[in-house]
């Protein structure tokens, strides 16, 4: 993987393994609730680090905020997670990945799946599946229908369908838009159904997805098979 990495530029970058808690919090509630807390000599709330992006995001703004982007980091470390996976008990696992920071939107995104395929061919694997959303597909929901569209996204975060078809129909959306909001959370597939996405995104005028659609028709013109569209696929982007 290191290998494949390094064909695309990527440089190795080594993190704290203690970091402030304020850090961890700032950039994710669910990370914090995992996190193992500490208390420093002076009193201060320390935290073993439980991802690897938080504190390359650190160094990035401390460290490096006069020279030249965009910078391109791969990381193989330890963390350390109350709960790290539901089927081991584990607390200390090695994570590997990449970042990719100040690249030009749309052009990131691309570099990153070309570099997860290579990873996974380098690695001789053939029969896999990569399922994508987008961070900007949510956030132009939270714009469009407010309160009620990040008590919605939660509940597919938690996926829960129940509570999720009970908060939409005690919302005060408009018929197309309960219709919209149905139909988008069972969306996946390959390039054939982003005409299904532009359809049902007609019944909500007001909702500017023509950059989203181009993003997904440039990754299909590189993947033409092994990457699918998941809309309701949710991240801890809220």
């Amino acid at each position: 993987l290191v290998s494949a990495f390094e064909k695309w530029g990527y440089k190795p970058i080594q993190t704290p393994i203690l970091i402030n808690w304020d850090t961890l919090t700032i950039s994710s509630s669910k990370l914090s609730d995992t996190a193992f807390k500490l208390i420093g000599q002076q009193g201060e709330i320390l935290a073993l680090r439980a991802d690897l992006t938080t504190p390359i995001a650190r160094v990035t703004a401390e460290r490096l905020k006069d020279d030249e982007l965009p910078f391109r980091f791969y990381y193989v470390g330890k963390v350390f997670r109350y709960q790290s996976r539901k089927t081991t008990n584990e607390k200390e696992l090695y994570q590997i990945g990449i970042e990719l920071i100040g690249s030009k939107e749309g052009f990131s995104d691309l570099e990153c799946l070309k570099v997860l395929h290579d990873s996974l061919e380098k690695l001789g694997l053939n029969q896999y599946l990569i399922i994508i959303n987008h961070a900007l597909f949510w956030q132009e929901l939270f714009k469009c229908f407010g309160e009620t569209a990040q008590k919605l996204y939660k509940a597919l975060n938690q996926k829960d369908l129940v509570l999720f078809h009970g908060l939409l129909e005690e919302s005060e959306f408009s018929k197309s838009e309960k219709e919209f909001w149905r139909e988008l959370i069972y969306i996946r597939g390959g390039k054939e159904v982003i005409n299904k996405f532009k359809s049902i995104s007609n019944k909500v005028k007001k909702l500017k997805i023509k950059k989203l659609i181009s993003y997904f028709e440039d990754i299909f013109k590189l993947f033409d098979k092994n990457v699918e569209i998941d809309l309701s696929l949710t991240s801890d982007i809220d």
